[in-house]
């Protein structure tokens, strides 16, 4: 699907698609927003393969902007809203972007950084929001010559979703348009979504589980997309006033969900590992609902498999597993080590696949050393049974004595031990075993190092057990609930975290 295509089906739609707080669009008049606002930017001098960068937030605005962009020509930038303005300051140079998207405030604050004309423009007549945007041609033009030089070999890039791989340094994995449409319609027949769906905005749009897999998944199907005002948490007489059917989530915030919506019927779970105890768990708190387990990961376009877990008895102590691939997708293992075939990471070859990553306009594109059209995840998989099993990131394994031990195998055996609210196991370099596993625990109760020995004791071999536990008073995770990880140099493996 071209976004010719895609607006053309949005202009053919008179029933509401996006929706928030009091305001509400149809297709129709979400297909007119945006063709207004990309004749603004292209009146305002915008030319064909800028970069803009646009702040997403949660937000219908937001939509219309990114559409919008894209409509004009542009190559848009998908922006983190909490990012700090150094770092969009930072962003606006490297990547040599010609306009900024975003609220009145953050605008205004990247102005005491650049000297820039400021544009105001009505977003919607139906809205109260205004999008203000700055045109940095003015101050930013040879960076915007050079951005426009290195995005041109790659003709089709509409799309870049920011990473900070392995460097901790701000790159784009550049997609396009076409083929996130592509995507976020296999995922819609991958999970049965149905244009009569009520799909609840709750995860952040700037990431790419939820901007591909939730927000573009909704409109190409037709469904109705309803923005949750700015919360950590589900509110239930939003949901239920709403009549919210589909909700997307990752695991840790689905195992703490606990409300009472009659029109769920369905609840997708990506971003995370979700192990076979969580998996249990939701089976008993949704019952009666359809439940999926999603995976991917940014580099994929971004969505690879899902696996329907509602009827399914998964083996304890193991992750689920992956599940079909989506149309258009093949998996294979690339063996880990000459003695465990059954082990390998996790190579994906499909045809919406990633057209490189932009390092910005001094490096360029690039695309990663991988074989013709796969993209490798960097993730350790244990095929059993014909199933595929997430065992660890391969960054995150760690060496004990000789022993390979996966966090995630371990962190959902302790999370389930009475009285522990998360946990977070990593490596710790050690002179003798060359790395020791640690475990962070952040529980409610005083729990003894014996009894955590004892319950891995249960469903681990005893050289698998973490040398040292720690208690702390929280995890460190991002606003998804994902683990935050520090940025490690790891070179040769997919660079986003699986989503």
């Amino acid at each position: 699907m071209e976004i010719t295509r895609f607006l053309s089906n949005l202009e053919a739609n008179h029933n509401v698609v996006l929706s928030e707080f009091q305001a509400s669009l149809t297709g129709r008049e979400l297909y007119y927003s945006i063709s207004e606002f990309a004749a603004e930017l292209e009146n305002s001098g915008f030319e064909k393969g800028s970069a803009a960068l646009v702040r997403m937030t949660n937000s219908i605005s937001s939509v219309i902007a990114f559409f919008g962009v894209l409509k004009a020509g542009g190559v848009v930038f998908v922006g983190n809203p909490y990012d700090p303005i150094p770092r969009v300051c930072q962003v606006i140079k490297q990547f040599g972007v010609e306009c900024f998207f975003a609220d009145k405030p953050s605008v205004f604050a990247v102005q005491n950084t650049f000297a820039m004309q400021v544009i105001e423009s009505e977003v919607n007549e139906h809205l109260n929001g205004r999008m203000f945007s700055y045109s940095l041609s003015k101050v930013n033009e040879p960076a915007i010559a050079e951005s426009k030089k290195a995005l041109n070999p790659i003709t089709d890039a509409q799309v870049a979703i920011f990473s900070s791989g392995t460097t901790g340094q701000p790159k784009a994995i550049l997609h396009s348009a076409r083929n996130v449409f592509i995507n976020a319609q296999r995922h819609c027949d991958a999970v049965g979504l149905r244009s009569d769906d009520v799909i609840a905005g709750f995860l952040p749009i700037y990431y790419s589980y939820g901007l591909v897999a939730n927000l573009i998944a909704s409109l190409v199907k037709g469904s109705k997309f309803v923005f949750q005002a700015r919360s950590s948490q589900l509110d239930p007489l939003w949901a239920n006033e709403n009549k919210i059917s589909v909700l997307a989530l990752t695991p840790y915030f689905g195992q703490r969900l606990d409300v009472d919506i009659p029109s769920l019927r369905m609840l997708t779970f990506g971003g995370d590992a979700l192990s076979s105890e969580a998996a249990n768990i939701l089976k008993s708190k949704f019952a009666g609902c359809e439940l999926y387990s999603t995976y991917g990961l940014t580099e994929a376009g971004p969505r690879v498999a899902s696996w329907r877990f509602d009827h399914q008895d998964i083996p304890s102590g193991l992750i689920v597993p992956l599940g079909e691939p989506l149309a258009g997708c093949e998996l294979e293992l690339l063996s880990h080590s000459d003695d465990a075939t059954d082990l390998g990471e996790l190579v994906v070859k499909t045809s919406t696949r990633t057209l490189g990553y932009f390092y910005g306009v001094e490096r360029g594109v690039e695309m990663p050393d991988w074989p013709e059209g796969k993209v490798k995840t960097g993730d350790l998989f244990m095929k059993t049974n014909e199933h595929f099993y997430f065992v660890s990131r391969d960054k995150e394994m760690i060496v004990q004595n000789g022993e390979k031990l996966f966090p995630p195998v371990i962190e959902s055996i302790i999370r389930h031990i009475d009285g522990v609210i998360d946990v977070r196991v990593e490596g710790i370099f050690d002179q003798e075993k060359g790395q020791i596993a640690r475990a962070k625990i952040h529980a409610d109760i005083e729990i003894p190092a014996s009894k955590l020995r004892r319950s891995l004791l249960k469903e681990l071999p005893h050289a698998s057990i973490p040398a040292d536990f720690v208690f702390v008073d929280h995890i460190e995770r991002s606003a998804t609930g994902k683990k935050l990880t520090k940025a490690v140099k790891h070179e040769g493996q997919g660079t986003e975290p699986a989503v």
